[in-house]
């Protein structure tokens, strides 16, 4: 009677799963861990390019924000190391009206083109006139004019004696002297 090798069979059998199991779970990670990147040219209606537009990428479904610039030939680059295929694009430029717009990846697809064109934004705002009024200078109310004000470092009535020093005051013709033509 011959005898079966039962032992290698069953080795080979779960050598054979293992090699399986271990493809299906290294290719799980692989593919969970795709790196998606989204690219472009901003232009303008007219054809020319928009540099230093600001470019915002949002990530879905949570909403993972990477921001950029673009270079002086109009073009933008942003990488999602884990990409999920479906993106938010919003461009924004000084003097252009912003655009936004849905950018979703085909299976299999991780580089992604998204191109702009910007419209000019032509708000016009209406003609604003400008007056001013000259300041007046502000007068006190003066309502016995023979009074002195409260805190006044001059005061109207002092005129040319306030002028002359006190050991002159009752001299005539220092008095005298203080008048223009006389």
């Amino acid at each position: 009677m011959r005898r079966k090798q039962v032992p290698d069979v069953h080795l080979q059998t779960v050598g054979g799963a293992a090699t399986i199991l271990a493809l299906c779970l290294s290719w799980a990670p692989l593919h969970a861990q795709t790196t998606d990147v989204i690219r472009g040219r901003v232009t303008d209606d007219s054809a020319r390019v928009v540099a230093d537009a600001l470019v915002s990428v949002t990530r879905g479904p949570d909403r993972l924000v990477q921001q950029t610039l673009t270079d002086s030939a109009g073009t933008y680059s942003v990488r999602f190391e884990e990409g999920t295929g479906d993106y938010l694009v919003h461009v924004a430029a000084t003097g252009y009206k912003s655009v936004r717009r849905r950018v979703q990846a085909d299976p299999g697809q991780h580089e992604l083109v998204a191109d702009f064109t910007l419209q000019i934004d032509q708000t016009i705002l209406e003609t604003v006139k400008v007056t001013a009024n000259k300041p007046e200078r502000a007068r006190p109310q003066i309502v016995d004019e023979s009074a002195r004000e409260t805190g006044a470092s001059e005061t109207w009535d002092q005129g040319v004696d306030a002028r002359l020093s006190p050991n002159i005051a009752g001299d005539l013709a220092a008095l005298a002297a203080t008048m223009p033509g006389v």
